[in-house]
């Protein structure tokens, strides 16, 4: 876990927010895309200047990040914020694979570790995000994996209830999305007693 960098949305996020790890193994920012970790700002570098009339605040985008810091191993957690009801596997997989693609351009000596998309509990606070669009995606990072040798993290074998379909709702919060304490908790203790067969 030390030598690990978590890299995902919000439910990443939580790892640092809520304390489960120090910030430095997590870049995680809520509400993120996966096309969003080469587009979207994310640290800020340079603060405003209050005394001029623009605004000099300057960010970079989490693949700038990865770039300047060259983890050992990074786990990869997106899609959440991707499965809509009309979305597509296969432009899914089109920004999934242009996301790990880039990351390996600039960590050429980082181990990639691609993580399934967490499950949603039926009831929950917002309806536009699928079980059935999350499963479809999952299929795909799966074969993604498979294909060109990335380690898979299956998070569907701790938190996904077999008879329902969806999340086991004693491992998140009230909104049925973001992972609670327990859930946290069952994440590390999963992440920490698996190995990868990392090809690339």
């Amino acid at each position: 876990i030390t030598e690990t960098v978590f890299v995902g949305d919000s439910n990443t996020e939580g790892l640092a927010l809520f304390e489960h790890l120090p910030a430095a193994n997590v870049i995680g920012k809520h509400s993120m895309p996966v096309q969003g970790v080469t587009t979207d700002d994310y640290q800020l570098i340079a603060e405003d200047n209050p005394e001029t009339e623009e605004d000099e605040s300057q960010y970079i985008t989490m693949l700038q990040v990865l770039s300047n810091i060259q983890p050992q191993r990074i786990i990869l957690n997106f899609g959440t914020n991707n499965a809509g009801k009309d979305a597509s596997a296969d432009y899914f997989m089109h920004l999934y694979s242009d996301m790990v693609a880039q990351i390996k351009s600039v960590c050429p000596n980082t181990q990639i570790v691609i993580a399934s998309v967490l499950p949603i509990c039926a009831e929950r606070e917002n309806y536009n995000i699928r079980q059935d669009v999350i499963d479809h995606f999952n299929i795909a990072l799966a074969e993604l994996c498979r294909t060109d040798g990335y380690g898979y993290l299956n998070y569907n074998e701790i938190f996904k209830d077999a008879e329902s379909g969806y999340a086991n709702s004693s491992y998140f919060s009230s909104d049925g999305i973001h992972l609670n304490g327990s859930g946290y908790r069952l994440l590390l203790d999963y992440v920490t007693n698996h190995q990868y067969n990392i090809n690339r």
